[in-house]
């Protein structure tokens, strides 16, 4: 209410996200892109894929865009944190196949496809190949193709096997 007879409000790491839910229900964007502007200043990356699918579900499309922007540019330290290790396989696909992502060798994008996957190897095991499909292989070194063709979820899927196997063989 302060925000509707004021224009201004006090947002704080502990009312932003409730400021934001009052302001979509409400129709305020004016109140909706200050929190979101706090949000954005606050972004971690521990805190950086939370604070992306929240803006996602209140619309809130600067802070979805600068999130983004920050998942991709700081991309394998985000795939090191528990939201991210927790996200559904979709999610992880969704990520990993965007050409946006910064990682210093596409290498490093395989080794976020295993870590995701050892967090729950029984249930996640089924999604490698899925994963495995996004992975630039023509960017990998001979040398790391050779490493990955003997790790154990190559080794037992034909696709991802012949995938690699063809790279190295070219």
């Amino acid at each position: 209410m302060e925000f509707i007879y004021t224009g201004s409000v006090e947002v704080t790491q502990e009312n932003s996200e409730y400021l934001i839910a009052a302001a979509n229900y409400l129709l305020i964007p004016g109140l909706k892109k200050l929190s979101g502007r706090f949000l954005e200043r606050q972004l971690s990356e521990s805190n950086c894929i939370s604070t992306f699918y929240f803006a996602e579900m209140y619309q809130c499309d600067d802070l979805i865009i600068n999130t983004r922007k920050f998942i991709h540019a700081n991309f394998a330290s985000v795939a090191e944190m528990d939201d991210f290790l927790n996200l559904e396989a979709k999610e992880v696909e969704r990520w990993i196949s965007s050409e946006e992502i910064s990682v210093a060798v596409e290498a490093d994008v395989f080794k976020v496809v295993l870590k995701w996957i050892e967090q729950n190897k029984s249930e996640r095991k089924a999604s490698f190949e899925q994963l495995f499909r996004h992975l630039r292989l023509a960017f990998l070194s001979r040398d790391f193709l050779l490493d990955v063709v003997t790790n154990e979820l190559v080794k037992e899927n034909s696709y991802c096997f012949k995938l690699i196997s063809k790279g190295l063989f070219k």
